[in-house]
């Protein structure tokens, strides 16, 4: 094992599978994870009030910001007691767990009824402990796509993927899937390296400071010999600021 290697916890080099949840709790985010969430088809089970057994073939409609509305599949008896308050509903798609209790449901037409949830518990499963990027430092990405130039910053990296925020107007539309070729990162101290990322995650956020900001969560496909021990050395100074002494 070389010096980089040594110097970096076991967790940040090995699979971590960190299944901590993500308390959201602004309506903006609640209502952009909700709408991702709807567009990715997520499996939808509602659990009734002190039950441990799913009504299942629900289907999330497209939200408005400010109600939820769960399709009934067809012909299906109502769910009981859908009137009692504490219905919990679970959302499911790849790689990522959401969970809420509702608010009082209404009926209404083939669907149920409720304002947004408060509060949404998110699990995503990481393959690898990320690392915030530290303030007051250049950690910058920058690529090309369809001829033109995009920069956006970096908000945490791993071994596995990097996290880019930017203000909407900075980035194109990048959906899930979308695969961005020599991308060019900036790691502080004048370190660059080069990366072939994918993108997993796209979301909206409003930063009180920066306003209105897009959070690219991306999985690095592809990197060289020289660039893996460049991330290497950065996320072991990371971690030696940011993990507690084992």
């Amino acid at each position: 094992m070389s010096d980089v290697d040594s110097a970096v916890p076991a967790g940040v080099l090995s699979a971590a599978n960190d299944n901590r949840p993500q308390r959201i709790d602004d309506r903006a985010e609640i209502a952009a994870l909700l709408a991702m969430l709807q567009q990715d088809m997520a499996a939808l089970y509602l659990y009734p009030p002190d039950s441990d057994r799913a009504f299942e073939g629900t289907r999330l409609l497209p939200t408005d910001g400010q109600q939820l509305q769960l399709l009934l599949p067809p012909g299906a008896p109502l769910p009981l007691p859908w009137q009692a308050s504490g219905w919990r509903m679970v959302l499911i798609a790849a790689g990522c767990i959401v969970q809420c209790e509702l608010p009082a449901l209404e009926l209404q037409d083939e669907c149920l009824c409720c304002a947004l949830p408060l509060q949404l518990s998110r699990w995503q499963r990481r393959a690898f402990l990320r690392l915030d990027a530290p303030l007051g430092r250049n950690f910058s990405a920058s690529f090309t796509l369809l001829g033109e130039q995009y920069q956006a910053n970096v908000y945490d990296l791993s071994l596995g993927g990097i996290g880019l925020y930017a203000s909407p107007w900075q980035l194109p539309q990048l959906l899930p899937g979308r695969q961005l070729s020599k991308v060019r990162i900036e790691l502080g101290a004048g370190r660059v390296m080069q990366a072939e990322l994918e993108v997993r995650l796209c979301r909206s956020f409003r930063s009180r400071l920066l306003g209105e900001q897009l959070h690219v969560g991306c999985r690095i496909r592809a990197l060289g010999e020289r660039d893996a021990a460049l991330l290497r050395q950065c996320l072991a100074e990371l971690a030696a600021v940011q993990l507690p002494p084992a």
